[in-house]
């Protein structure tokens, strides 16, 4: 992730699917996420390869499993859970580089 708070962020796949990142200074995910299988390829997309990966799809917070947030999830749609996501919709996402010494945001929250 593009970000300047030290010690950066990563992403992951939390054990429902479930697009996630760690918090600043912060190493730390839930027991059972995937850090790899995911790729963001230059001037293309964001792309799943896990669990026979089809893709990604924005859910309301209920909808893929994950608790009760207010937000909606970005979950990475596939053979394991591709029943269970009637109420998400479909996206594809695209990867936009900054140049050098240029950040997207401090930090994500």
């Amino acid at each position: 992730m593009n970000v300047e708070v030290p010690g950066g962020q990563r992403v992951y796949l939390d054990p429902f699917w479930n697009m996630g990142y760690t918090q600043a200074h912060s190493a730390s995910i839930p027991p059972g996420s995937l850090i790899s299988g995911f790729a963001a390829y230059s001037g293309g997309g964001f792309v799943n390869l896990n669990g026979n990966g089809y893709g990604w799809v924005a859910c309301p917070p209920t909808a893929s499993g994950g608790g009760g947030e207010d937000g909606w999830n970005l979950v990475a749609k596939n053979a394991s859970n591709s029943n269970i996501l009637g109420n998400c919709y479909g996206v594809n996402l695209k990867v936009k580089e900054l140049g050098p010494g240029s950040y997207a945001a401090w930090q994500y929250t």
